[in-house]
Formats: C-alpha cells, sequence, structure tokens
C-alpha cells in the first residue's frame, strides 16, 4: 500500500550477525553502551565474563571463575614468559597483549589502549530506580612507544586511571622488530569481588606512526626445530598459506590485523580481539564445462547414471574416452602452473624444492588417475563394480533429493518423487570426487597391490581435505559402494570370501555428526542392496549392510536389550540411558517416518531386530519384503551389537 514501508526479510548472513552482536554484548559488553548504568546489585564481574583484567597478583577462586587461562609462551617468536608476560597466580589474567614485526627502519609505534572501568554513584533521576547504581567509565588514550633493544618500560595510559600501563619488549631477529605489547591493570585489591579493582571491555592495538601506512609485516617463518621431515612440512604449508600471513600471535588473547589493500603482505594495524571471528570463504570447486581454469572438464563424462551404463553395456572405449580428459585436463593445468611458477606475482621464488616437489606429487596423481582409468580398460570385474558403485551413487542421490521431499510432502507417491528427483543436476559427480575414485581403484580392486602392501615406503593413504559442504562423503561413499561390488566379484582366498565380513569402517567422533552420516550411508546402502536383489547371480546371495556401533548407552548391545527396549516403549515408558533400535526417524530410502512401536520388531529365534518401512511401495517395508528370508527383511540396516 502506498506509504507503507516495507520490512525486507533477512537473510542467513544479516541474522547471524546480529546474534553474534547481541551474544557479543551480554558476555562482553558494554550493554547499555559506552556510559551505561546499572543497579548495584547486579555485579560487574556477573554481568561480563569476557574481556577483562584483575587486579595484579590477585588470588582468585577458580570456583569463582567461567573460564580462563594464562597464556604460556615457549616460542621466542612470540614473547617470552619473562618479562613479557607478567606472571599471575589466578585463573583470571591482569595483563593481555600480543606480538608482532616491523622493518627495523620503524623507529616507534603508536598504541591505543581502551577499557572501561565501573564505580558505584548515585542514581540520576532518570536513571534505573534504587538509589545507588554501577557506571561505566570509558578509559584509555593511544600513546607512542620508541622501538630499541630491550624492555619498553611501563607507561600509564589515562591520567584517571594511572595504574593501567602499557610495556613490553622489543627485539631484533632476521632484519625485522619483534615487538611485544602488553595492557596490564596494577591495581592492588584485598578482595576477590571489588568491581572497582577490575577493569574491563579491554582493547588493545597498535599503529604505525603515519596514520594509514601499513608498517607490519608477517611474522618470521619458524622452520627451525623438529626432524627434517616436519621442517618440510612447515616449509609446504608457508608456501600453501603465503598470501594468508600471520602477522601477530596473542598472549591470553586472540588478536586480528588489517591488511593494506595495496598489498596483502602489509597490515595496517594489528590488535587484540577477545572474542576472535574469522569469515571463512567458500571454498569452491571446478564444477562448470565453462571453467576458465580447467576448460578439458568440458569433456569429462560425470553423469553417475551415465558412467554405469557405459561401464555395463557401452563398449570398453567409450568409458576410457569419457573419463580420460580428467587426466589430460589435470597435466594441462599441471603444466600450466609450473611455466609461470617464476612469476613475481605468485611470490614462489623462496620455496623452489617445495614447488619442484608439489609439481611431483601432482604428476603422480596425475598417473594414479590414468591407473585407474586403465584398470577399467583391462579388468572386467573391476568395470563391473565401477558401474555397480555409480549405479548405487545415481539412485542414492535420486532417492535421498525424493526422501527429503515426502518428508515434507507425506502424500506425495513415491514413484512420482523419484521421478521429480531424478535431474542431471542431482546425479553428477565433482571432478575431484571423480578423481579421488578412480585414483584409488587399483589399491582397491588388487589385494595385492604395493599401495596396500606392507612396506610403509610404498602404501599409500589417500586424504580428502575440504571444508564442510564441499563433497567429501559423496565421495567416500563412491569408494564405499565400490569396495563392496569388487570384493564380491574377487575369488576367494584361503578362509576369506569376499562377500562376507567388513568392508569398510566409517569412524566420527560426534554423535550428531555420526547419527547424520549414517542415514546418508545407509541410503547409499539401500541402492547397493536393491541392486543386489535384482542380481543375485552377480553381487551374491549375502545381504549388503550397514551397522552402527556407538556403544550400549545409545544402541542396544544384545537382542534382548533391543526387545526390553520395545516393551517398555509400547507400555509408554521411558528407558533414558538405555540404548535405543529407534536410530532412523525416517525411511532413507522413502522419506516414510518410521515409528518403534510399529515399524521395529524384534525376531528372537534370528537374532534380528527388524527395522521395516510402513510404505507398501517402498521394497523395505513388509509388504516388500514378505518373499524374502527373514534375515533379508526390511531396511538393510543393523543397530543390536549382537
Amino acid at each position: 500500500m502506498s506509504g507503507e514501508s516495507v520490512l525486507a526479510v533477512p537473510d542467513e548472513r544479516v541474522i547471524r550477525d546480529e546474534l553474534q552482536r547481541l551474544v557479543l554484548a551480554d558476555l562482553h559488553g558494554p550493554l547499555g553502551g559506552p556510559a551505561e548504568e546499572f543497579p548495584t546489585r547486579e555485579n560487574p564481574l556477573d554481568r561480563y565474563i569476557l574481556g577483562r583484567l584483575a587486579p595484579n597478583g590477585e588470588s582468585i577462586d577458580p570456583a569463582t571463575q567461567d573460564a580462563g587461562a594464562d597464556a604460556t609462551v615457549s616460542d621466542p617468536m612470540e614473547g617470552s614468559a619473562e618479562p613479557s608476560a607478567p606472571s599471575v597466580p589466578s585463573l583470571a589474567p591482569s595483563a593481555l597483549g600480543f606480538t608482532a614485526a616491523v622493518p627495523v627502519s620503524v623507529t616507534e609505534l603508536r598504541v591505543t589502549a581502551a577499557w572501561g572501568s565501573y564505580e558505584t554513584a548515585a542514581a540520576d533521576r532518570e536513571g534505573p530506580a534504587g538509589g545507588r547504581v554501577w557506571r561505566r567509565h570509558q578509559r584509555g588514550r593511544a600513546v607512542t612507544v620508541a622501538l630499541r633493544e630491550g624492555l619498553i618500560a611501563p607507561r600509564s595510559v589515562d591520567p584517571a586511571q594511572p595504574t593501567v600501563v602499557v610495556r613490553g619488549r622489543a627485539r631484533r631477529l632476521d632484519g625485522v622488530w619483534l615487538v611485544s605489547l602488553f595492557l596490564e591493570n596494577r591495581e592492588r585489591s584485598s578482595s576477590t569481588r571489588e568491581p572497582a579493582r577490575w577493569i574491563f571491555q579491554v582493547e588493545l592495538s597498535a599503529t604505525g606512526p603515519e596514520q594509514g601506512v601499513p608498517v607490519f609485516v608477517p611474522r618470521p617463518e619458524q622452520v627451525a626445530g623438529g626432524d627434517a621431515a616436519d621442517q618440510a612440512e612447515r616449509l609446504r604449508l608457508a608456501m600453501a598459506y603465503r598470501f594468508q600471513p600471520e602477522f601477530a600471535v596473542g598472549h591470553g588473547t586472540a588478536v586480528y590485523a588489517e591488511p593494506a589493500q595495496s598489498d596483502p603482505l602489509r597490515a595496517v594495524t594489528v590488535g587484540t580481539a577477545t572474542v576472535p571471528a574469522h569469515e571463512l570463504p567458500f571454498t569452491g570447486v571446478p564444477d562448470s564445462e565453462q571453467d576458465a581454469d580447467l576448460p578439458e572438464l568440458a569433456d569429462v563424462e560425470r553423469d553417475m547414471k551415465r558412467l554405469a551404463e557405459l561401464a555395463e553395456a557401452g563398449p570398453v572405449e567409450a568409458l576410457t574416452g569419457a573419463l580420460r580428459p580428467l587426466v589430460t585436463g589435470y597435466r594441462a593445468w599441471i603444466d600450466r602452473n609450473e611455466a609461470t611458477a617464476g612469476d613475481p606475482a605468485r611470490r614462489l621464488d623462496a620455496y623452489p624444492l617445495q614447488v619442484r616437489d608439489a609439481m611431483r606429487e601432482a604428476r603422480e596423481a596425475a598417473d594414479r588417475i590414468e591407473a585407474g582409468i586403465t584398470l577399467l580398460a583391462a579388468d572386467p570385474k573391476a568395470r563391473a563394480a565401477f558401474g555397480f558403485a555409480n549405479r548405487a551413487m545415481y539412485l542414492q542421490r535420486v532417492h535421498t533429493v525424493a526422501a527429503a521431499r515426502r518428508r515434507k510432502q507425506p502424500n506425495t507417491p513415491l514413484e512420482q518423487a523419484v521421478a521429480a528427483a531424478d535431474q542431471p543436476a542431482h546425479h553428477r559427480w565433482r571432478p575431484f570426487q571423480l578423481a579421488f575414485v578412480l585414483i584409488n581403484l587399483p589399491a582397491l580392486a588388487d589385494p595385492r597391490h604395493p599401495e596396500r602392501g606392507d612396506d610403509v615406503n610404498r602404501a599409500v593413504t589417500d586424504l580428502l581435505w575440504f571444508p564442510t559442504g564441499g563433497g567429501k562423503t559423496e565421495a567416500y561413499l563412491g569408494l564405499t559402494a565400490f569396495t563392496i561390488a569388487v570384493r564380491r566379484r574377487q575369488p576367494d582366498y584361503p578362509g576369506l570370501t569376499g562377500g562376507d565380513g567388513l568392508a569398510v569402517l566409517m569412524r566420527y567422533t560426534l554423535r550428531l555428526l555420526t547419527i547424520q552420516q549414517f542415514e546418508r550411508a545407509a541410503t547409499l546402502i539401500c541402492a547397493a542392496e536393491t541392486l543386489r536383489r535384482a542380481d543375485p547371480h552377480t553381487w551374491g546371495g549375502t545381504p549388503i549392510r550397514i551397522g552402527l556401533w556407538v556403544g550400549g548407552r545409545v544402541t542396544p548391545n544384545r537382542t534382548q536389550d533391543a526387545k526390553d527396549w520395545l516393551d517398555e516403549r509400547r507400555r509408554g515408558r521411558s528407558n533414558r540411558g538405555v540404548g535405543s533400535p529407534h536410530q532412523l526417524t525416517t525411511c532413507p530410502w522413502c522419506g516414510t517416518r518410521i515409528e518403534p512401536g510399529r515399524d521395529i520388531v524384534v525376531e528372537p529365534d534370528h537374532w534380528r531386530t527388524l527395522v521395516r518401512c510402513s510404505d507398501v511401495e517402498c521394497p523395505f517395508s513388509a509388504v516388500g519384503g514378505y518373499l524374502l528370508p527373514v534375515d533379508e527383511q526390511g531396511l538393510p540396516v543393523l543397530l543390536v551389537d549382537e
């Protein structure tokens, strides 16, 4: 309507920033602004638990503190324990600071300290009721610190509170000044709970003598110490993160740096950050046929369904031809990087050995990817397992999308939801995922392969190092499907058969993450089991299943424990602290809700606890599996250890 304002819906970033601001204001303050007041019945020490400094040498009862510890310094680059870091016999520090580096040509720094102090005062007529209040006073100012070898003498910062001082030390090392600066509260107090002797919302920062001039340089790299392998690793990391320098290290606090816009290897300001914050940039992957950095990827076949068809029925040349551009593109990218390594803008001149090693390791990886493709051309069993893995992943991706829709819209028929989810965008590998699968095929297909042998110098473990949401799990699941399939095509060895036993072990250290990843992996196992049921002659008569092993307080150890839990549940009683077989709240294949009293059944004669879907369209329902042996009915999940 004309004249009325329209409120915009905030996005996730705005909501996150506002929540962060509110939490910081609540724990760090000042909640009511620079000149806040609040009744004396509330102690500032209880209101603000972050960013405060105790009176010097105060002995504080640890039971009265929420958290905190002195920062011990062992690295010569980070300042020494004496005299830069004051010794405090309590959990509440009386000083905080940082160490930064500037060129030796810089003769002084401008240091700014700021804090708040709280004193009792009579309430204003418009202030809070109750007579007296805590009134905040903003303290601090900037002082100039001369740089010369040795200690930086204590300097009072604010005449209104002269016992709060800035002090530190300067040392010359490798052509720079290493400057350690501290803000210290030298107030004395006979009481552990006297807020007027504490200082709050403490900040300490430094700039060059001229405003806006970037004088801070990266701290010297620490390569000395440790064995040769450790030193080599430090140099590799220094090369990899050469454009993300460390300008300062905090003592008893985190730090921040404001890089110069003209040069990312210079900083204008460094300072303390009681509550550190870092915006983690999105890590993109080459995922587009129009990627300017890797144009060769346009010819790679990345559709899981299409790769399955090529592996199952297409000519061998069609499958390998669809995959080889991944190798040629990678090698072309390596060549381009090697050719530009000498470009001054890349700042690699200090790392010649590390550049050489990185190029060599990249070429070895390209050779291993090519070996995986060559294996698919030469080994029909590996090719069949690759087709199985891609078809299982295709079904897993489609049913994941379909199940998510049916959780929100339960009345949607399963067939309709699957058809709507069967879109190419939903079942495409990212290039790095496909490369990760291919690079591991030879060792997984051959139990005697050198990469999995007893020789530790030749054995290889490949690790995907990627942020959350980058696609690690899908790559792992692809290898899981291939491992399950290829074992069932390999010949039996004395006492060993690939159709039985444990094929893949997945370990997660957080319970919520364990359950989430268990649900994702369960969808893949459902896909693999449907493929096995459709062709047991090829993939064996033993069911493909997944188990959850997380201890008896989460899942039952024994079949009888599961029966007891269900009996108590049906009686309406709670079994807290007892393992539950109800770990899947919905069917991973179709999204139908799983009710423990209806869908979980204990078959004591078969030592099985079955989880069945209630949707008759689902192959893992009681109807879908009524012709199967009891051991194979229901979802292919094991939630009881026994």
